[in-house]
Formats: C-alpha cells, sequence, structure tokens
C-alpha cells in the first residue's frame, strides 16, 4: 500500500467527512457532543443524512479561509482518501468561532468549555503571543489506522510553522499524545472533562529547533 499527501480544499469536503466521521466514532467526548456520531444511536435514515449533511458543512467551512492548511491522505491503489489533517495559522480563526455551531446549545456548551481550557493553557504556556499555530485536527480512517498515515499527515503539517520559524499547540487524547511526541511535541498539561472521564492532553511544538530540549 502506498499512500500520498495531498492538499485539500473545500471541494474534498463530501469525501472527507466520512473519514472525520468513521475517525471519532467511538471518540467518548465526540458522542458525548454529537450522539448520532455513535452506530448504536437510534437516528434515523433521514435524521443520519441530515447529519451527515452537516458535518460536511461544517468541514466545509474549515477547509475555507485564509492562512489554512490541509492536508489528505491518499491511497494511491484505490485512489480514495482515507485520512485529513489542517493547520490554522496565526491570523486565521480558531476555536470554537471557527466552527458552525451545533444545533443542541447543551452541546455547544461542552465544546465551549473544552475550547475555554485549550484558550487558557494557551495563554499559559504561550502568554498573549500571536505568532502560533493550532492543529484543529488529526483523523484517519480506522480501517489504515497503525499504518502510519498520520504521521506522514503530520509531517506536512509542520513545513508551514517550521518555515515561519513559529511555534504549535494543540490537543489529544493519551493514545494520540504518543504520535505527536514522537513529533517533538511537548506535554504541558493534561485537562479533565465529562467529570473526570475523559482527558485531553494540551501540547506544545517548539519549531526552532534549540528550544526543543
Amino acid at each position: 500500500m502506498t499512500i500520498e499527501i495531498h492538499p485539500a480544499t473545500e471541494q474534498d469536503a463530501e469525501e472527507l467527512t466520512p473519514i472525520a466521521m468513521a475517525a471519532f466514532r467511538n471518540d467518548v467526548l465526540n458522542v458525548k457532543v454529537e450522539p448520532i456520531l455513535s452506530e448504536s444511536n437510534p437516528a434515523t435514515s433521514e435524521q443520519r443524512a441530515e447529519y451527515v449533511k452537516y458535518r460536511t458543512e461544517r468541514l466545509r467551512n474549515r477547509l475555507t479561509g485564509t492562512d489554512k492548511y490541509w492536508y489528505k491522505a491518499v491511497d494511491v491503489d484505490t485512489g480514495k482518501a482515507v485520512g485529513l489533517t489542517g493547520i490554522y495559522g496565526p491570523t486565521a480563526e480558531q476555536g470554537a468561532a471557527a466552527d458552525k455551531p451545533l444545533p443542541d446549545p447543551e452541546a455547544n456548551a461542552v465544546v465551549e468549555g473544552v475550547h475555554a481550557e485549550l484558550t487558557r493553557c494557551k495563554k499559559e504556556f504561550l502568554g498573549e503571543r500571536q505568532d502560533v499555530w493550532y492543529v484543529p485536527t488529526m483523523a484517519v480512517h480506522p480501517d489504515y489506522s497503525g499504518k502510519g498515515i498520520a504521521t506522514q499527515l503530520l509531517a506536512a503539517l509542520l513545513k508551514h510553522p517550521e518555515q515561519a520559524g513559529q511555534d504549535v499547540f494543540l490537543s489529544a487524547t493519551a493514545p494520540a499524545a504518543k504520535l505527536y511526541r514522537k513529533a517533538g511535541f511537548q506535554p504541558k498539561e493534561t485537562l479533565h472533562f465529562l467529570d473526570g472521564t475523559y482527558d485531553l492532553v494540551f501540547m506544545v511544538y517548539s519549531a526552532t529547533k534549540d528550544t526543543h530540549n
């Protein structure tokens, strides 16, 4: 199997949305916020179709805008996309404001709570700096997990802040944090959500080599 990494645009939203959904189908926080994401959710086919439409529009919104760089992983043998990720530069709209709001106000409150904690950590560990980058997501279809695809996607992303000599921050689950640590990200704080049942690690990558040590 050969995987190639290509830039992704808003035209790719329809193809990439099912990948993003599949990648987080068993993620506790995502299912809490969007219960219909779970295959066990008793939603009708019409409700699922509306949800996919909503997710596609949300991803298209993420893929659109200046100072955003998105990539897709493509299986050369099939020509199909199997993964995606993106990075927002210093001038891109970041955080909850960058996404279309969820239909459920309670779910929106959970999302806003997560972003509030990320904002707090950003200020604590990066100060008032505006020259930092943000990785909003990393998704690989479960059928292709464990094949180094996320590593390839991450390498494509990091070229941008490295060329600019600027730092990057993100949040990751404990398993995903292992990938980022191998790439040079440093864990700064573990954040607890959903009454302590779900953790995210706030991590920072320093693009200047002398600050990696």
